[in-house]
């Protein structure tokens, strides 16, 4: 049809020409009426299309040119565009309807970078976590997203207590009643100043080896003490008064030995009558051989002299004793014999076994 048109009209010319060959017409020719000259147009068939525009490199084919680098044409060249909005015509993933993400580059070339950028794409950003007392374990239920790490905000977020910068699980757990270590246990037995309790059956105070417990805390019917040398037995730890009881009552390894403070004496009986020489005494818990507990013999060969031996009185000096006239004791008192059998007293020629006259 804009051919037809456009022959018509060179018809016309001519045949105006031909009319008015005396008259000379020098307006430019504007075929299309769009008020630009056919030498100049770049498409003098159509009003919507004029003079040439200017036409921008897009080196990385992302649809936006770089308004750096131009020509002027009636159409785009190859490898350019009208656009010139590019800030980096290198880079195909950087254009202005490209995603802002965390890279520190300019991706939708609005002059900010990253987390300046409020469109800055989610995906991309990082989770930090407020670290309080600045221990570089940050709180898991205050967090923020991000391309960098706020100030004050950190990547872990392990720690237990993020108001006490001792308390993060590379601390040393102590016997303080706090998880110092966050492994979810307070006190525990990985604590660096945890103390070995020792089992005390008989509750004196003193424990053994036989059963121990870990722990910060003293667990009930333990101690710190591990010296009881019978924990059977309240009465034997060490410390305590050795008695004679067939303890180790001090834990000496000596069981009733010289230290007993209730040892009794022993005195040597050799003439078994009972009764102990007291020049030969023994103080020992128990009786040893051939001992007695009770002293007082004045001789010790004799079992008829001791102190129940009863001398009888010889008035006479016939040698033979009044019984009527007794004293009980060991050695022989003056005047006196162990003959009872005397049936005169004040005669000397009176007594058993004499010649009758």
């Amino acid at each position: 049809m804009q051919t037809v048109l456009l022959v018509s009209l060179a018809l016309l010319a001519c045949t105006r020409g031909e009319e008015d060959s005396g008259d000379t017409d020098t307006s430019p020719v504007d075929a299309d009426s769009d008020g630009v000259a056919a030498d100049i147009d770049c498409d003098d068939t159509d009003p919507t299309v004029t003079s040439e525009s200017s036409f921008f490199a897009d080196a990385d084919a992302d649809g936006f040119g770089d308004a750096a680098s131009s020509q002027s044409a009636c159409v785009a060249p190859e490898g350019f565009v009208e656009d010139a909005t590019d800030c980096d015509d290198s880079s195909a993933d950087i254009h202005p309807d490209a995603d802002e993400i965390c890279n520190e580059v300019d991706d939708d070339c609005d002059e900010l970078i990253d987390d300046a950028d409020d469109s800055v794409e989610a995906s991309s950003q990082s989770t930090w976590f407020a670290d309080a007392d600045a221990d570089t374990f940050g709180d898991e239920d205050s967090e923020v997203q991000a391309c960098t790490a706020p100030e004050g905000f950190v990547a872990d977020d392990t720690d237990c207590d993020d108001t006490a910068a001792g308390v993060n699980p590379e601390a040393d757990e102590v016997c303080n009643e706090i998880d110092d270590d966050c492994n979810g246990l307070v006190d525990g037995e990985s604590a660096s100043d945890v103390s070995t309790w020792y089992i005390d059956v008989d509750g004196d105070g003193f424990g053994s080896t036989s059963y121990t417990l870990v722990s910060c805390a003293q667990p009930a019917g333990y101690v710190a003490d591990s010296s009881d040398c019978n924990d059977l037995s309240d009465a034997s730890y060490p410390g305590n008064t050795e008695v004679c009881d067939g303890l180790d009552n001090d834990c000496n390894n000596s069981v009733d030995g010289d230290d007993a403070t209730d040892r009794a004496t022993w005195y040597a009986d050799a003439d078994s009558d009972g009764f102990g020489n007291e020049g030969a005494a023994t103080v020992a818990c128990d009786a040893p051989d051939g001992t007695v507990s009770t002293g007082g013999d004045c001789n010790d060969s004799d079992a008829s002299l001791n102190p129940t031996t009863e001398w009888f009185q010889d008035s006479d000096g016939d040698s033979y004793g009044n019984v009527s006239a007794a004293k009980v004791q060991c050695a022989q008192p003056d005047g006196y014999v162990l003959d009872a059998t005397d049936c005169n007293g004040a005669a000397d020629a009176a007594y058993p076994g004499g010649t009758e006259v």
